[in-house]
């Protein structure tokens, strides 16, 4: 169920963010090269929309273990060796998470105390900020399942994940 949701939640979040991210960047070129004049807030909530999308495609890619690696010595190990090696960068993931988790949220706090605002805008840029916490929880969560879905394929198959078709492994 939780998979389910978060599948929902990042489908949506990609569509919004790359939306938003094409319409505002071709207002901005219309309104520029035809009228003369472009917004202060259109390139820079667009960055904005750009960031999530990529963190969002970032979670959604650790559920799946597809991102970019070279497993050439994974694939030479056991399935044992190999579930250890997982779980181990699974870990490492997470601190690494919990950390940015835990300086954006004291950053998004001091935004918020201080008023710091957006360019051409009256919003508070914690609102922008507060990407950072939601993608990075998110991929926590990411990081649980796959790791929690090694385990179980390796009880099961003796091999903790899939071989992709897409490995860069020989």
């Amino acid at each position: 169920m939780l998979n389910r949701i978060l599948d929902r939640l990042e489908k949506t979040l990609l569509i919004f963010s790359y939306l938003y991210f094409c319409l505002i960047i071709l207002a901005e070129v219309v309104t520029r090269y035809i009228i003369g004049f472009s917004t202060s807030w259109g390139g820079m909530t667009a960055r904005y929309a750009f960031i999530l999308m990529a963190y969002i495609a970032m979670a959604n890619v650790a559920s799946t273990r597809d991102h970019i690696k070279v497993d050439t010595l994974l694939n030479k190990l056991t399935g044992r060796a190999q579930l250890v090696i997982y779980i181990y960068s699974d870990i490492l993931c997470a601190i690494l998470a919990l950390i940015i988790l835990y300086y954006s949220i004291v950053t998004i706090q001091s935004q918020i105390i201080n008023g710091v605002q957006m360019v051409g805008l009256t919003l508070n840029i914690a609102y922008a900020y507060a990407i950072l916490p939601v993608c990075w929880f998110i991929f926590i969560l990411r990081l649980m399942q796959r790791s929690y879905r090694a385990i179980i394929m390796y009880k099961t198959t003796g091999v903790p994940v899939q071989k992709h078709e897409f490995s860069v492994g020989v």
